[in-house]
């Protein structure tokens, strides 16, 4: 007997056809990208674990710290001690191995839309994908007049809203940050991006 053969299937689609629906509900877009942004523009301090993964690139751990508007720090702990602090208008690298120290721009760090206090998601940026579930969503867009046109995808919680990932696709290479133990609008030590101190906070 084929009957529970074609059950199945017509179940199978009923359900995919409905998470389908789920995930993206018109009208739930521009409340759930909204309420993204609104998350962004009260972030005034930012502190995080996290684990970096990229396309050719082995797994790096560290800590990221940002300070609006324009103070970012990330600290790496393996698979080397590296630090980058964004502060004054300069990037400062450094590499304890090697003791090692560089200048860079710091709008060459994918993370500078962040720490820009003036960011605004429906302003900004162009919504490049969109997809919701109940708990979750992702949003995937460009900076508008972005010189390296990145695209850039958050991933977060609905309620309350809460960033779980970001990833940067730039030059076919993507960099993803999966964050743990994230806090906002804490207090941070404004030493730690002061350009001279080259010391890992933990």
């Amino acid at each position: 007997m084929k009957y529970p053969f074609y059950i199945l299937c017509i179940v199978f689609a009923i359900c995919f056809n409905a998470e389908a629906k789920q995930q993206n509900k018109p009208d739930d877009s521009k409340l759930v990208i909204k309420s993204l942004e609104s998350y962004m523009l009260n972030i005034s301090t930012l502190e995080a674990e996290f684990e970096q993964l990229g396309n050719a690139s082995k797994s790096r751990k560290g800590k990221l710290f940002i300070k609006k508007p324009n103070e970012a720090r990330i600290e790496y702990y393996t698979p080397e001690n590296e630090l980058i602090i964004v502060s004054e208008g300069l990037l400062v690298y450094y590499n304890f191995e090697l003791e090692e120290k560089n200048l860079a721009n710091p709008n060459d760090m994918f993370l500078d839309f962040i720490f820009n206090k003036n960011f605004m998601l429906t302003r900004d940026a162009q919504i490049t994908k969109f997809v919701s579930f109940p708990d979750r969503a992702e949003v995937a867009f460009k900076i508008k007049k972005d010189p390296m046109d990145r695209e850039i995808t958050i991933r977060f919680a609905k309620n309350p809203v809460e960033i779980s990932s970001i990833s940067v696709l730039n030059n076919n290479e993507t960099i993803s940050l999966m964050f743990n133990k994230l806090e906002i609008n804490g207090f941070i030590n404004d030493r730690l991006f002061n350009l001279d101190y080259l010391v890992m906070s933990k």
